[in-house]
């Protein structure tokens, strides 16, 4: 029995292109529905568009802004380094430096055991010039250097000199009539006690100041020549009421010198002058002499604050020999001239 023969399927039929031709038609009448909607889209598009494309320069200027601040800060920390660098290299080259000289640090303990010898020879020279009596000077031979401002007398007021008060006061005229400029005087006897003016204050070198020590010296000399000159007779007088005011005196100057020089020593250009005829002993000189060499020890330019001289009222009953000894040693001593005088 023969095979029905199958009917061959045509792609490309009628209902193929009827469904076609409908699907362009969807097209048209979608794109004609459309065409007046499609500027309206358009026109907001590019509006969002331009202000997306202004907060985006904002940004971008701000941008700029925050970069130009970073690039200032960067100068500043560059320059902050550079500064830095530069003290570190001179922290360097200090502690360099510090290295070098400690290397070259001598021993100190060599040193201070070269200085304590030094030390100890000088110490033994001035011990050796102490004992040592100074080369006499031949400057003031025949006369007494007169270059100070202030003048001040130790006088002894014992009964041996009072009885010379003339011959005292007759000195004192002599010697201030070296000093016509003086600026200041004063006087204290060899016990220390002022005899005129209040105690260390200089007064006035004029005519009334120079007046004024004269009869202040007459004064004490009268009243020492006065005075008792032994317990019994003091006794008496006191019993008696009528006992006078008494000018303490051991015809030692010492202690009228060490006084003179504690209240006036360190001054400028003071010159002591010493009349006596008695003393100093050796104990009371080596006193003196210990207080000068303190408080009276030469300046940078080798001169000394106080000069002392010395004029010997030579009298019969006082020690001459030891008091001509003693005070030319001392006077020599302090850049001085001594001058005796027998009476």
């Amino acid at each position: 029995m023969a095979r029905a023969q199958r009917k061959e399927i045509t792609v490309f039929s009628l209902s193929f292109m009827d469904c076609i031709c409908c699907g362009f038609g969807a097209i048209i009448l979608l794109l004609t529905l459309n065409r007046g909607i499609m500027p309206y889209v358009i026109e907001e598009d590019i509006e969002d568009q331009e202000e997306i494309l202004e907060v985006r320069e904002e940004q971008i200027y701000e941008i700029f802004g925050q970069v130009a601040a970073l690039e200032l800060e960067l100068v500043g920390v560059k320059e902050q380094v550079a500064e830095a660098e530069a003290a570190l290299a001179a922290k360097r080259k200090k502690r360099s430096n510090v290295r070098g000289e400690f290397a070259n640090v001598p021993d100190y303990a060599a040193l201070i055991e070269k200085k304590n010898e030094l030390l100890k020879s000088a110490m033994q020279e001035r011990d050796k010039l102490r004992n040592t009596p100074p080369p006499w000077r031949t400057d003031s031979v025949g006369g007494i250097p007169a270059d100070s401002r202030f003048v001040i007398f130790v006088i002894d007021t014992s009964g041996s000199i009072a009885d010379r008060a003339g011959v005292v006061i007759k000195v004192l005229r002599e010697v201030l009539e070296l000093y016509p400029k003086v600026e200041g005087i004063q006087v204290v006897n060899d016990e220390g006690v002022y005899l005129a003016g209040s105690p260390g204050q200089w007064i006035r070198g004029d005519l009334k100041g120079r007046q004024l020590i004269y009869d202040a010296v007459g004064h004490a000399l009268n009243l020492s020549k006065n005075q008792p000159r032994n317990y019994g007779q003091l006794f008496a007088q006191i019993m008696s009421g009528g006992a006078p005011n008494r000018i303490p005196s051991n015809s030692d100057p010492a202690n009228g010198m060490m006084r003179a020089l504690r209240d006036f020593g360190g001054g400028e250009d003071i010159s002591m002058y010493v009349l006596g005829d008695d003393g100093p002993s050796r104990g009371t000189a080596a006193q003196i002499i210990d207080l000068f060499d303190r408080l009276n020890a030469r300046r940078a330019d080798g001169t000394r604050p106080m000069r002392v001289h010395s004029i010997g009222i030579l009298t019969p009953s006082g020690n001459k020999q030891q008091f001509s000894a003693g005070m030319r040693y001392i006077t020599n001593r302090y850049d001085g001239a001594f001058v005796g005088m027998t009476w």
